[in-house]
């Protein structure tokens, strides 16, 4: 079955539909012979008394013997260790892994009729290996790092799972492979997305969270393997960091940049509503996907509970600073476009209106900044001088609250407490703390609790707060030239006339654009923090596909296949013509479908 991103065109109030693809059958559902499954079943029957010893069949043996030792917890090995993903993959064709009645995993041929220790999948994983190796060399070295540490956290992820399996198979007096794998199901309306992802999160326990994502969209038909989950995280987060709804809003010197409402205590349910979006923050972390928002440093430094410092309000200050200039310079672009006669009244009427907004803003916004930045200068001098007989700050601040001025002790006690030499970088801790995040710790802590009821706080040590925001967003920026270097092509290959529309089309649109193009194939609009190599599908690393359809009818829409990452494009006659269907495409798909 294939995603479809088609519409009648009798029918121009329905966008075209996707849908997702059905998964491959499972290695373990390959078709076998009677006689082979019944020689399979009796092997076991014979061998159980004696579990060290290789499973037979009756035409011909193993010549391995089992493992002598276990491969080392991923907890016990160091992030550099990690070159590729622990799963090593789907089996070859006619292949099956079973357990020994004391769990320990053996690997059936059903073509040869034999069995072996030895996993068939290890020729693979070298050469896995071998091209992760030659990835990781393109890559500067933070991101090489980043790569490592984003796969022991994955191996992490799937031991947990691995040993839960186990320890339900022992419940059950049974084998791991009997367990039937635990899914998240998550039914919503496109609609809704916000309240009926709250509801449906928010009654499950942590313990039920550990599965396999399954999202469903109501009245629409799709199978979900990974792809209705990515878009499902898209939307989710554009609706719950909305500053719309009041939990967050925008920084003032980033309209890019989120930070939490510290008024969002008008919703008597916000703290619920925190700890649902950390749990959905921490279920894009566990299945590898994204959230389509970005958030001030801080507060990555507090889901890491790291304590923000002085250089953090240095950040905030020079951000500050920089978004003053270049709003001044847009408002002079936008006055001298906006007429075509630089002596007309229309121009002078925008440019001083241009002028008065921007003077406005700094009386506003800049006054703020100039007292930031003289109070961290302040900060600064206090650390790195000596302050005896020079403050006589206690542990306190300041603060308004609709309009009443009150003080806030910083610490038990603190209005009692005098700053001096021996306790002055405490003081500063504490009032760097206050100041960036006054009024919004029940927030913050609702957010972690939620965030680590799905990755646990010590599985997150090997992370700083820059890593993490790549972990948790991706990239928005998309290079166009890493997306061609890191593409398939299926009936066409690169000098193909269609692919070479395909990538004339990508580069004629804007950066949103080009987003819409990527969520409309992958489900997502973000790139992973390594680029395009490590674009995910259903099982795993799965490039960008462009699958040419000679076959197709002409003038049929583009077709995503968002589990596979692929784009199915028909015959089209021109560059004008591809341009045009893949814009309808992207501009009106909306929903899953089976053909």
């Amino acid at each position: 079955a294939a995603a479809a991103a088609a519409a009648a065109a009798t029918s121009p109030s329905r966008g075209p539909r996707r849908s997702e693809s059905m998964a491959r059958l499972q290695s373990g559902s390959l078709g076998v012979s009677a006689s082979a499954a019944v020689s399979t079943a009796a092997a076991s029957a014979s061998n159980a008394s004696n579990p060290a010893t290789p499973q037979r069949h009756y035409t011909s043996s193993s010549s391995l013997s089992a493992p002598s030792s276990v491969a080392r917890s991923p907890f016990e090995r160091h992030w550099s260790d990690f070159l590729v993903d622990d799963d090593p993959g789907e089996f070859p064709v006619g292949w099956e892994q079973r357990y020994t009645a004391t769990g320990v995993p053996y690997f059936v041929d059903h073509i040869h009729r034999t069995t072996t220790f030895e996993d068939p999948r290890i020729a693979q994983r070298e050469k896995k290996k071998q091209e992760a190796r030659a990835q990781e060399a393109a890559l500067p070295q933070y991101k090489r790092d980043l790569r490592r540490k984003m796969l022991k956290l994955r191996a992490m992820f799937e031991h947990r799972r691995q040993d839960h399996m186990v320890h339900l198979a022992h419940a059950r007096n049974t084998t791991p492979d009997c367990i039937p794998v635990p899914k998240v199901e998550i039914s919503v309306n496109r609609r809704n997305v916000f309240e009926d992802s709250y509801l449906a999160l928010m009654k499950m326990k942590p313990s039920q969270l550990e599965g396999k994502l399954s999202i469903e969209f109501s009245g629409e038909d799709a199978l979900d393997y990974s792809g209705v989950a990515r878009e499902w995280f898209y939307l989710l987060s554009r609706e719950m960091l909305n500053p719309y709804y009041g939990l967050f809003q925008h920084t003032s010197s980033d309209s890019y940049l989120l930070e939490i409402n510290p008024n969002s205590s008008v919703n008597p349910e916000h703290l619920s509503y925190f700890r649902f979006i950390g749990r959905v923050i921490g279920l894009a972390v566990r299945h590898g996907h994204y959230i389509d928002g970005s958030f001030v440093m801080p507060l990555y430094k507090v889901l890491l509970h790291r304590n923000v410092s002085v250089t953090d309000m240095e950040k905030v200050c020079c951000a500050l600073a920089v978004a003053v200039w270049v709003l001044f310079g847009l408002l002079l672009v936008g006055a001298e476009t906006s007429s075509s006669s630089p002596c007309s009244s229309s121009f002078f009427f925008l440019f001083f209106s241009s002028i008065l907004f921007f003077f406005f803003f700094v009386v506003v916004v800049v006054f703020h900044f100039q007292v930031d930045e003289q109070y961290y200068n302040s900060l600064r001098w206090m650390l790195e001088n000596d302050i005896t007989g020079v403050i006589d700050n206690t542990f306190t601040d300041e603060s308004e609250v609709f309009g009443v001025k009150q003080t806030i002790e910083l610490k038990p006690g603190g209005a009692q407490i005098m700053v001096t030499e021996t306790n002055k970088r405490e003081y500063v801790r504490l009032i760097v703390r206050h100041r960036l995040l006054q009024g919004i710790a029940d927030q913050v802590l609702a957010l972690r609790r939620g965030f680590n009821e799905i990755v646990p706080a010590e599985w997150t040590r090997m992370f700083d707060e820059r890593e993490l925001e790549l972990i948790i967003s991706g990239l928005a920026a998309i290079d166009v030239n890493d997306w061609k270097r890191h593409t398939e092509y299926r009936n066409c290959s690169p000098d193909s006339n269609i692919v070479a529309w395909f990538w004339r089309a990508i580069e004629l649109y804007d950066d949103e654009g080009k987003a819409r193009v990527l969520q409309f194939v992958t489900g997502t609009s973000r790139v992973p923090m390594t680029g395009f190599c490590d674009l995910r599908g259903s099982q795993g690393p799965k490039k960008f596909t462009i699958e040419y359809l000679p076959g197709a009818k002409r003038g049929e829409l583009p077709k995503a296949h968002t589990c596979f990452n692929r784009i199915d494009l028909p015959p089209y006659e021109s560059l004008e013509e591809l341009v045009s269907k893949l814009t309808q495409a992207i501009e009106n798909t909306v929903g899953f479908g089976i053909e």
